[in-house]
């Protein structure tokens, strides 16, 4: 009851659909390893407009960064406050579904059994189940071509996050753009609603097992596993 009286202070009704976000951003760095998946808050708004078009509010936890706080109707930015520390954990429980990286608040998510759609995720390797997936991809900087899964895996890069090691071995990280984290999260609803990407999942059980990954992957992630 005290997180939902301090959240209706903000525009958050009991009531209220949302959707929970939360980023790494190269603004805000808590560590090495998340510096390779970091996506700036502003190659999210895309999908927080749409969110907010579709009647879902969105709340944004995490540490305060130095990039523009972005101001929509309906979008909660927590992060530029100092919250009780109960509000993340109510928000984890409460959410219609988790976007961001797969870090921090993720976990407590993720125990609560909160839908979770993890973007930029690396390093590639076995996923636990119930998630949504859309791998970081990687290019060969000589060729300049996308590395498939298997090409990953092939050049023992699978259980890889460090960006020197990438450098070494002739690998770039290709950070995602706006309409990619947009088409991700239209997918994640449609995914976790069992729609047609869910559909599309399930043709690819096998494949994705043999990979020990047992949660679902986005359309552009399928094209690095089948190819």
């Amino acid at each position: 009851e005290k997180a939902q009286n301090f959240l209706t202070s903000f525009g958050l009704d009991k009531k209220d659909e949302f959707v929970l976000i939360y980023t790494q951003s190269e603004t805000c760095k808590s560590g090495f390893r998340h510096d390779q998946q970091s996506v700036e808050t502003s190659h999210y708004s895309a999908a927080i407009k749409w969110f907010l078009k579709q009647g879902i509010k969105v709340v944004k936890i995490g540490s305060p960064s130095t990039e523009e706080v972005l101001k929509f109707p309906g979008f909660i930015d927590l992060t530029q406050i100092t919250a009780p520390g109960e509000i993340e954990i109510f928000l984890c429980g409460a959410a219609k579904f988790y976007l961001g990286s797969g870090s921090g608040p993720f976990y407590l998510a993720n125990q609560f059994g909160t839908p979770c759609a993890l973007t930029a995720l690396l390093p590639y390797g076995p996923q636990r189940a119930g998630n949504f997936l859309q791998f970081q991809k990687l290019r060969d900087t000589q060729s300049q071509k996308t590395l498939s899964y298997d090409e990953v895996l092939d050049r023992r890069l699978g259980l890889v996050f460090s960006k020197k090691a990438f450098n070494r071995a002739g690998v770039a990280i290709i950070k995602s753009t706006s309409e990619e984290i947009l088409n991700f999260a239209k997918e994640a609803i449609n995914y976790f609603e069992h729609g047609e990407i869910f559909r599309k999942n399930k043709s690819l059980e096998a494949k994705l097992a043999s990979l020990r990954i047992f949660s679902g992957v986005c359309s552009e992630s399928h094209s690095l596993l089948v190819s």
